[in-house]
């Protein structure tokens, strides 16, 4: 597609949606390809477990009809939804021991005649081949043809397949899938022009409130599964990010309490996490994830930056509150700068821009709001914990060292 319609392409692909979705016997699903199309899995991913496949059908319509009626879903569909017809053939067991005729004769002439039997193996220059024997198709082609052919009974005598075998037409799911080793049907849809969260939500309050027979329930996949599975991992992760980082503060500082002071950034980047996702319209996914973690490395640089310059100030023999005012002076427009930078480079990240861009839109969106607040809010509260919980004299002598 050429650039200048790109910003077109939702409005072409719900026109494209819309002309062929009556069709009848078929399925369309149009959807945008990106280059993480790999790494993505169903935004909309419900499992209804049980036994019997006609009541999870039955399940899975009734909550199909519900989710089809919410915002921003499309390409709905479920996995036995694609009911295709088939012959069901029944060997009748009395009849063929009445006849002499053998169930190994009966499957033997059925073989042949549908999908032919491997009967030996050729081999030739080094390679083995299979040997099928199989009827030649165009000798068959009704059912009473099948029908007619010949099976002979112990005692030579040949009878057509009819008089032992039964043939029914049914209809069956094209697809019968297991979960946990019990049968599955799962409902899938993407989801546009909507919060992917918001969505899932609305569809869990939707399968609470189904009711469900004896033995049966329900899970959810796709993006939800992933993001529950790793939501553990990625904690332990954030709490060793936490821990790494205040280890090195107190390094640096020599210092068990101001490494606490700056850590109190941390939180405060976490209203700017709600508020990007808000903004940008992006929902909490396993790259929002992993840019939270990564904000708990930036977030700190700037209290940093201020509290090292308050110690330097306090060296230098000025009052706690004057160190406190001067270093927020002084540190003030360095600290603006380095953070709205790397806020302006997140900003075609957090916008989804690019190809492949809605994949990176959350951890951009995280990374982005996370600075913002966190730096704005540095500045006030920082200074103010400061001077509330750091004790010791009000100026230091160049001996002494800062150390709580």
């Amino acid at each position: 597609m050429k650039p200048e319609h790109v910003s077109q392409l939702p409005l072409l692909m719900e026109r494209v949606r819309l002309h062929w979705s009556n069709i009848p016997g078929g399925r369309v699903v149009i959807k945008q390809v990106t280059a993480t199309e790999g790494m993505q899995s169903e935004p909309v991913n419900v499992r209804i477990i049980g036994d019997d496949l006609e009541t999870l059908q039955n399940l899975a319509q009734a909550a199909m009809k519900q989710i089809r009626h919410l915002s921003g879903i499309v390409n709905l569909n479920s996995t036995l939804e694609e009911i295709l017809p088939e012959f069901s053939i029944r060997i009748l067991n009395q009849n063929a021991a009445e006849l002499g005729i053998p169930a190994a004769a009966i499957t033997s002439t059925l073989g042949q005649a549908i999908q032919g039997l491997d009967v030996t193996t050729l081999s030739t220059h080094g390679r083995e081949y299979d040997v099928t024997v199989k009827i030649d198709g165009k000798q068959i082609k009704n059912i009473d043809e099948l029908l007619n052919l010949p099976v002979v009974s112990t005692n030579g005598t040949v009878y057509p397949l009819r008089a032992v075998i039964d043939i029914s037409f049914d209809r069956s799911a094209s697809d019968i899938r297991r979960f946990d080793q019990q049968r599955v049907v799962i409902i899938t849809a993407d989801v546009v022009g909507a919060s992917q969260q918001s969505v899932r939500n609305q569809v869990k309050t939707i399968m609470s409130s189904q009711p469900l027979p004896p033995d049966y329930y329900i899970a959810f996949g796709g993006q939800s599964r992933g993001i529950a599975d790793s939501f553990r991992s990625l904690l332990i992760a954030l709490v060793t990010a936490i821990f790494l980082v205040y280890v090195v503060m107190g390094a640096q500082f020599n210092s068990f309490g101001q490494p606490l002071i700056i850590t109190v950034t941390i939180p405060l980047a976490l209203i700017g996490v709600y508020l990007g996702l808000l903004i940008f319209g992006a929902s909490l996914s396993m790259n929002a994830l992993l840019g939270m973690i990564m904000l708990v490395g930036i977030v700190v640089n700037n209290g940093i930056l201020l509290v090292d310059f308050i110690n330097q100030y306090r060296l230098q023999g000025m009052v706690k509150l004057e160190a406190v005012i001067q270093a927020g002076v002084t540190r003030l427009r360095p600290i603006l700068i380095t953070s709205l930078t790397t806020i302006f480079g997140m900003l075609p990240i957090a916008l989804g821009l690019g190809q492949g861009g809605e994949a990176l839109q959350p951890l951009g969106a995280v990374v982005a709001g996370g600075l913002f607040t966190s730096t704005v809010l540095t500045l006030v509260v920082i200074p103010c914990v400061y001077v509330l919980f750091t004790p010791g004299p009000k100026r230091l002598n160049p001996s002494q060292h800062i150390r709580e």
